[in-house]
């Protein structure tokens, strides 16, 4: 260890002395040693001094106090216990120091020749003592807490070891094959279910579980099926998210976001206090978010996180497989038919008509101002607007109508059996639907316009059927919007055949 004057300089000596060249020489000769030295001659402004800060020691000549030594002793000790005195007294007052060795007198220097170099040797020796003191107090406890992280090694050592004599390997083939079976989503969540049970039981332990699928229509996590709870009673349960929650929901959860009404449903409707939340996603799009927990609260997150892992594999599996064997990949916001259904149904409903002497009407639609609305609403907000209409298409489509999104902002109904007229009614009441009801779907006012073409009336194949259609809702979109436009052919059209307008 080097005692350096860096080292010294960090260490604070008071000299208190009535006779100032005695106590200048004093100060002097701590200071040359490297010391931050002070001299006082009074009591009160020492006392003063020290409130603001205290010194490592505090020399202190014979006869520099006009009070009794014992009071003097007893404000700076109550003041800070831990201040060093190094007193200076002659040879025959060392009797009447005894009695003050327990409030930290350190030693003491008589009075004589030397004086200075002897007091600077013994406040060099008193703050060594000091900085060695300070030295082994950290050690001691860098060496206590070395010895709680050791503990505490040992004890997550001693937890994988366990983990690892008590673990199997996840038997692929065996899980995969439970699958088999499975002909959709549904079907593989049951089974999910069903083994999980079967796995705790085998513990002696029981799971509760409940799946929450996401409607993101109409931006709610529903009870869709569950595990030690009759989902009989649980039909209809579910919770909304807030706007803040369903701006970016895939973001949301898989930041351990928990949606404030689902915390509030485990809790006061069901009362469940301690939950385990997992979300499942398919092609990064949020399906559903899992709640797990058990009345006997043994149940450890990791625990579920290989079955979980294998489960969302096959989940997602089944929901492509789905979609291959639809031979039509419908869209993913408003989960309507896409272009490739629409375009091969409306050549099929054209030459159908055709042979029949009937009338097919497209109905074109689209949201007025939809990138405004995307700006200040954020993609979320957007979707949420794609969604409420197409919900509201499908909930006012006839059997035989196909329903399609076929552009960013474009909708694309087929009306088989429907001329010209009846396509006009039906786009009007959509139209006013969603300028009446739009506010309680969002949150946020929107409209739409619609365009109208119908074949025999205004076009000859289902080619210039969508051309005539689309050139309807770009003019009615070029006057404002929220409108419906009807195809209007020039006066030389000469249709295939004639049709009633209804």
């Amino acid at each position: 260890m080097k005692w350096t004057k860096e080292i010294k300089s960090k260490f604070t000596v008071f000299v208190i002395s009535s006779d100032v060249e005695k106590g200048a020489g004093i100060k002097t000769a701590i200071a040359q040693e490297g010391f931050e030295t002070f001299l006082f001659t009074d009591a009160e402004v020492l006392y003063g001094r020290m409130r603001e800060a205290a010194p490592h020691v505090l020399v202190l000549t014979h006869g520099s106090l006009s009070v009794p030594l014992q009071e003097f002793v007893q404000a700076v000790v109550e003041m800070n216990s831990e201040i060093r005195f190094l007193p200076i007294f002659p040879t025959s007052e060392i009797g009447t120091l005894l009695k003050y060795r327990p409030y930290n007198f350190a030693s003491m220097v008589l009075d004589g020749d030397g004086l200075y170099s002897r007091v600077a040797w013994s406040v060099d020796e008193i703050c060594l003592a000091c900085y060695l003191t300070y030295q082994n107090e950290q050690i001691y406890a860098l060496y206590e807490k070395a010895k709680l992280e050791e503990k505490k090694t040992q004890a997550e050592m001693k937890e994988i070891e366990l983990r690892a004599e008590n673990s199997e390997i996840f038997p692929i083939q065996q899980e995969l094959s439970k699958y088999l079976h499975s002909k959709s989503k549904e079907d593989v969540l049951s089974v999910f279910l069903r083994e999980l049970n079967q796995k705790y039981l085998a513990r002696n332990k029981k799971i509760t579980a409940i799946y929450f699928k996401y409607l993101p229509s109409v931006s709610s996590l529903v009870a869709l099926q569950s595990l030690g709870i009759e989902i009989e009673s649980l039909k209809g349960v579910g919770c909304r998210l807030t706007e803040l929650e369903f701006s970016d929901p895939v973001l949301f959860l898989a930041q351990g976001g928990v949606p404030s009404e689902l915390n509030v449903l485990m809790k006061e409707v069901l009362g469940v206090s301690e939950v385990i939340l997992k979300s499942i996603f398919i092609q990064e799009q949020l399906d559903g978010v899992f709640a797990f927990w058990s009345t006997q609260g043994d149940i450890a997150s990791d625990q579920l996180d290989n079955d979980l892992t294998f489960f969302s594999l096959v989940y997602e599996r089944s929901h492509l497989m789905k979609k291959i064997t639809a031979l039509d990949l419908s869209d993913d916001v408003t989960e309507l038919y896409g272009r490739q259904h629409y375009l091969k149904h409306l050549s099929e409903e054209v030459a159908r008509a055709r042979r029949l002497q009937k009338a097919v009407s497209i109905i074109k639609m689209s949201v007025d101002h939809l990138s405004t609305l995307s700006q200040s609403m954020g993609k979320g907000g957007r979707d949420q607007i794609l969604r409420s209409i197409a919900s509201m298409v499908q909930k006012t489509s006839r059997v035989n109508d196909i329903s399609c999104r076929t552009a960013e902002n474009e909708f694309s109904l087929i009306l088989p059996h429907a001329a010209r007229k009846g396509a006009l009614i039906r786009a009007e009441r959509l139209r006013r639907m969603v300028e009446n009801y739009s506010s309680k779907w969002t949150g946020t006012g929107f409209t739409v316009s619609c365009g109208i073409g119908e074949y025999p009336s205004h076009c000859s194949s289902a080619d210039d059927l969508e051309k005539v259609s689309i050139e309807a809702l770009e003019f009615i979109n070029a006057k404002g919007g929220n409108k419906v436009c009807l195809y209007q052919p020039a006066e030389s059209f000469q249709p295939d055949y004639e049709v009633p307008p209804l």
